[in-house]
């Protein structure tokens, strides 16, 4: 066979293979094509799903705007759910449940007990009083009441000896007083169990209450006798006890058979004035004020009580103590200054703000209600506008006035660890004729069960929620982010490098 030989005609060129010339040809490709061929091979290979029918040169057009339509629904969907996630997680991201262990008493404080006599006044303590002031004594209540009305104001320290020097003192209240704990019954003298505490009931006298240095800032006047207990030790309102001690304040018992006892003196109308026979008794918290909000228990003047105490507790799982105040929708003890008070509670919250609103409306404060040295103290007739003025308070609160300019929104929000102290009233021995009352506080069970806030939608589950959403609609992953990041980092970087090092071969 003879060879052939084709020489070609003038101003035509040949066509030349080889892999010098493809590397030229891509070269040569305008920058859009080379965009487009890198974004074709990274659909055709992504796992994400529905990317390939995109740019698979056998599908029809229809059938990629079916693709495209199907994507967009489905990318529509997964993002409008994973906002109503995150909209949960952001908002809603606790609940609370029963907690799974009970509470022993030994874990909790036993409560502070508050007693305040039947009547405001003492009417011999008021007839020495008038007679100072050169009154007429003839009807000490009513003069009092004369007297009072007077006066629209008064300024510490006189509005606290004013109230203290016409009350009743400890010695017309208690008897005696006992304690049995750890196994040991004794006798204590009733001045060390208890101390006086101006409340809404008048003078009362509290015991197992933290001292007044534990609860109230320097700002705060208190009569220096008042709230004389014992420093806190080995005790937090958060966290409770810190461990097995003996030794801690506020006092625990270790079983429902300890308790504490008083002997009360009767209450007579013709001992006192403005109120009625009997006494208040007041179960709370160590750490708060007692109040008549707090449902007292109404001691009549003959028969022994024996008052059982039942429990409610809230507590807060660790989870939730990195979580803004808003989110947890509470407060632990040390995250919010109240100015009165060193420790936070929405009891004390509410009892600041209430002092406040009294003091912009009236000009003045009930003695009761916490309050700085230079601040006036109400007198009688000032009566109507603190009980207007608590009333507009608690409108104000629930939203169905608007607040006056100057006043700011209290925003108590629940305290993190919450225990409230239930009473159970049994009259044991109910005579007619008895010289003293008898009155004793126990637990009356050992084990408790409680709430706890616990973390609804952690950031962990928020993730694996988003994951499974985003899974689920378009096949996304941790591995196609890691391809998305490879398009864009490691695989540019090697086709750049090879364009180089094909340059580089050229030369």
């Amino acid at each position: 066979m003879s060879n052939i030989t084709v020489t070609p005609n003038k101003g035509e060129e040949v066509n030349k293979t080889g892999p010098l010339n493809a590397v030229e040809e891509r070269k040569n490709r305008p920058l859009v094509q080379q965009i487009t061929k890198y974004y074709s091979d990274f659909m055709n290979n992504s796992t994400i799903h529905g990317f390939k029918y995109l740019v698979d040169k056998e599908k029809s057009f229809i059938e990629k705007v079916w693709w495209i339509c199907i994507l967009t629904l489905s990318s529509y969907t997964c993002a409008v759910l994973i906002k109503s996630t995150w909209r949960k997680w952001e908002e809603n991201p606790v609940f609370i449940a029963l907690r799974q262990k009970p509470v022993s008493l030994w874990d909790i404080p036993f409560p502070a007990v508050t007693v305040c006599y039947g009547y405001l006044h003492n009417k011999q303590s008021i007839a020495t009083f008038l007679s100072n002031e050169s009154e007429n004594t003839s009807d000490p209540c009513n003069a009092f009441s004369d007297y009072q009305t007077n006066f629209p104001s008064f300024k510490e320290p006189n509005a606290s000896e004013f109230f203290e020097k016409t009350a009743f003192s400890m010695d017309d209240i208690f008897s005696e007083c006992f304690i049995a704990n750890y196994g040991i019954d004794f006798a204590t003298p009733c001045s060390e169990l208890f101390s006086p505490i101006f409340t809404d009931a008048g003078l009362c006298f509290s015991s197992n209450m933290l001292s007044r240095n534990d609860i109230f800032e320097n700002v705060a006047y208190l009569p220096s006798t008042h709230l004389e207990h014992r420093k806190t030790v080995n005790w937090t309102v958060d966290d409770n006890y810190s461990g097995i001690y003996i030794h801690v304040y506020p006092e625990r018992l270790i079983t429902t058979t300890n308790y504490i006892w008083f002997s009360l003196k009767p209450s007579f109308k013709e001992l006192g004035c403005n109120g009625k026979d009997g006494f208040k008794v007041i179960l709370h918290h160590p750490a708060e004020i007692p109040t008549l909000a707090r449902r007292p228990i109404y001691i009549e003047n003959h028969g022994s009580y024996e008052i059982g105490v039942k429990l409610d507790m809230t507590f807060t799982s660790k989870e939730l103590k990195f979580y803004s105040p808003e989110r947890r929708k509470c407060l632990y003890s040390y995250e919010r200054q109240l100015y009165f008070f060193k420790i936070y509670s929405m009891e004390l919250c509410k009892m600041e703000c209430l002092a406040n609103y009294t003091l912009y409306f009236c000009r003045c404060v009930p003695f009761y209600m916490p309050h700085n040295i230079t601040t006036n103290i109400c007198g009688r007739n000032k009566s109507r506008c603190v009980g207007i003025s608590r009333s507009a308070w608690l409108q104000y609160e629930s939203g169905f006035l608007e607040k006056p300019r100057g006043i700011k929104s209290c925003d108590c929000l629940p305290s993190c660890t919450t225990i409230t102290y239930n009473p159970d009233v049994v009259q044991t021995l109910p005579m007619e004729e008895i010289r003293n009352i008898v009155v004793s506080v126990r637990f009356r069970e050992s084990e408790f069960m409680a709430l706890e806030r616990q973390e609804l939608f952690g950031d962990v589950n928020f993730w694996a929620s988003c994951g499974g959403l985003l899974g689920l609609f378009t096949g996304f992953s941790v591995i196609s982010l890691a391809e998305i990041v490879y398009y864009l980092t490691v695989r540019w970087l090697v086709v750049l490098g090879k364009k180089i090092l094909h340059r580089g071969l050229q030369r």
